[in-house]
């Protein structure tokens, strides 16, 4: 085979008439001169090959110029390699961390409420319906004096109207043996979000041991029926209940544990005999306005 160098662009080949890179034309005795212009018969292309748009020779699909006449094959733009991935900074991949993080958070949000069983819409629903936080936080907070307030008993002279006059020398006595399962219902005149239960027992000592006391008690409101447990030392004085709700307009009480009743002596060492029934001085609540 005979080895060629390309006058033009120095590219070696070999048996080619023309410079496979560059299109120029070899000039060697060894290939035959032709014209351009010969009427020479375009051969079939099989479906695989480039026509050369010159002289109608077929090419391999990957040349760029016609290995018959060197001419070149396509007239369009030649390849342009693609543009290079721009290399992220710093800030910008800490900006991609902390969102694929906060998406995690939330996926794995909805999953936690999704096998805890509550459902997302109705969430969002009763958040939307529930008294704004702008609404509650600007309201002032208050002592709540009750509109009406309901016992199931009460012993004569000591009406459970007692617990809510501000009196420290009145009181309000159940009608019942040790006062265990009485229940108190106190309502509102709005709605209001409570923050705070006291239930003050008796000062007077004597008067403090000779009547039951109350030990635990159910404290449920309208608009939370499952309520709470409160606890009330066995001491005299105002005692504080943890207790917190959104929406009440309505609180009861039902007595569940009480403290025992005892006999006294007094400065002249009488006896005085214990009471069958429980005694409560005042029961106060402070909140803020809301609904």
């Amino acid at each position: 085979m005979a080895q060629h160098t390309c006058t033009n662009c120095g590219a070696r080949f070999e048996d080619e008439e023309f410079c496979p890179e560059c299109g120029q034309w070899v000039a060697d005795e060894s290939f035959e001169a032709f014209d351009l212009n010969e009427s020479d018969e375009v051969r079939s292309l099989p479906y695989d090959s480039t026509p050369c748009p010159s002289c109608g020779a077929a090419n391999p699909i990957g040349n760029r110029h016609c290995e018959e006449c060197g001419a070149r094959l396509s007239q369009g733009a030649l390849p342009v390699a693609p543009q290079p991935m721009i290399t992220s900074s710093a800030g910008v991949r800490a900006a991609m961390a902390i969102g694929t993080l906060l998406v995690v958070v939330v996926l794995a949000s909805l999953l936690f409420n999704w096998i805890g069983g509550d459902d997302p819409v109705a969430t969002t629903l009763a958040a939307e319906t529930t008294t704004p936080t702008s609404q509650v936080t600007d309201a002032p907070r208050e002592q709540i004096v009750p509109i009406s307030v309901d016992c199931s008993s009460s012993l004569n002279g000591f009406p459970c109207e007692n617990m809510f006059d501000g009196n420290p020398e009145t009181a309000w006595n159940d009608n019942s043996l040790a006062g265990e399962g009485a229940v108190i219902r106190v309502t509102f005149p709005a709605i209001y979000r409570l923050e705070q239960i006291i239930i003050k027992n008796v000062e007077d000592d004597v008067r403090f041991q000779r009547n039951f006391r109350i030990a635990s008690v159910q404290i449920t409101t309208d608009d939370n029926a499952q309520g709470t447990i409160g606890f009330v030392p066995d001491e005299p004085g105002a005692h504080i209940i943890d207790f917190s709700s959104l929406a009440t307009t309505q609180v009861t009480f039902e007595i569940q544990t009480v403290h025992q009743a005892q006999d006294v002596t007094d400065d002249e060492g009488q006896v005085l005999s214990a009471f069958d029934e429980l005694v409560v001085q005042e029961i106060e609540f402070f909140g803020r306005r809301g609904g």
